[in-house]
């Protein structure tokens, strides 16, 4: 395994790891506010306010509460929290890397949760207005319990990592968290129910960790169409034993997505397109061909042909198409390429897509011809 490929690994292990361990902190700041063991009068939002004060060169506060609110201060709250929680996941692993005893035991991650503690008794709850270790603060609340029993969670989370989430079992991670996005298991239900939904995913998790460990590894971009190309075959493999039909086949992958997340944020963006001033060339910059960190060349080789009433291209080379060559289902193809028609019908008076040849009928080239109505 090359140097880009462990590092790849580590990066990809930091970032799961910290969302995983911060989740299980959550979980039980849940509980323990549900069952009233401790009743804090900080709100999480605080540090949001705290961090927005700063860029206006206010560190310390007397009283973070009595601080006037800010419109943003929540997501900026959770989008730190996460990001504390990943970075902190980083320096466990490096220790654990350079000092045995921090690999001696898996138990180490609940002992780093309590060394992490260190963050709020001495820099957060005094810059807030709690004092040290948070022993200011007016209400009768043992803020000293209340980060013990958060960060006790946090570590945890590192333990559970470390002992069932983490070493063979990232890659199933990975595979669940890929469906998540592409909501496989609820297109899988509606189209196939429950039993057989439940056999589909099981033989796509098989297909998907095989396809994985074997094709060549893509940066940027080109990882997001990897794992397209890698999901779709393995749930259409997935299904050949339960669907008779290859079309029912190729129809279901092409439902699981269009439903998927990144083909709602497309909806998303043609909401907006449809209300600029030049949807038409608008929609082309952003979910069309001239897309260039989309789809870029290379692996994408195209040409662009001026038409009388719009603009079009004739792609002579295709990632997907070759991904499905390669592996013998070039009917497959439609299920992907019929997306374009779609993208485009999201601005049905603006443009029209007309396409006549296609690379997995034989043709030379796919003629993507955008006519502005």
């Amino acid at each position: 395994m090359n140097n880009n490929t462990e590092n790849e690994i580590r990066i990809k292990e930091i970032v799961f790891m910290g969302i995983f361990s911060t989740v299980v902190m959550d979980f039980g700041y849940l509980f323990t506010t549900l069952t009233k063991i401790v009743e804090p009068s900080m709100q999480s939002y605080h540090i949001g306010r705290w961090l927005l004060n700063m860029l206006q060169g206010t560190f310390i506060h007397n009283d973070i509460r009595a601080i006037e609110a800010i419109v943003i201060e929540k997501p900026v709250s959770l989008i730190a929290h996460y990001l504390t929680g990943i970075i902190l996941a980083g320096v466990f692993l490096m220790l654990r890397k350079k000092y045995k005893i921090f690999s001696s035991s898996i138990l180490m991650g609940m002992v780093f949760g309590w060394i992490t503690l260190v963050i709020p008794w001495f820099i957060m709850y005094p810059a807030l207005g709690f004092g040290f270790l948070g022993l200011d603060c007016p209400e009768n609340t043992n803020y000293i319990l209340f980060s013990v029993l958060n960060h006790s969670f946090y570590g945890l989370g590192i333990t559970l990592w470390l002992g069932w989430v983490g070493k063979n079992k990232m890659s199933h991670f990975k595979f669940y968290f890929v469906c998540l996005i592409f909501k496989i298991k609820s297109t899988l239900k509606q189209e196939l129910g429950n039993e057989m939904s439940r056999r589909v995913m099981e033989k796509a998790k098989h297909f998907y960790h095989e396809l994985d460990s074997l094709k060549p590894k893509a940066k940027g971009i080109m990882r997001f169409h990897r794992t397209v190309l890698i999901l779709s075959l393995a749930v259409f493999r997935a299904m050949k034993s339960e669907v008779v039909d290859r079309n029912d086949l190729i129809d279901i992958v092409h439902k699981m997505l269009w439903r998927s997340t990144p083909c709602g944020m497309m909806r998303f963006q043609a909401f907006f397109i449809r209300r600029r001033k030049d949807p038409y060339n608008v929609f082309l910059k952003n979910l069309g061909p001239r897309n260039e960190w989309f789809y870029t060349c290379p692996p994408w080789k195209k040409v662009e042909v001026q038409l009388e009433n719009g603009l079009g291209w004739d792609q002579f080379k295709c990632p997907y198409y070759e991904f499905m060559k390669q592996e013998g289902e070039i009917e497959l193809t439609r299920a992907l390429c019929d997306l374009d028609l779609r993208v485009a019908k999201l601005v049905p008076d603006h443009i029209e897509l007309k396409r006549l040849r296609t690379l997995a009928l034989g043709d030379s080239s796919c003629d993507f011809y955008y006519y502005q109505r």
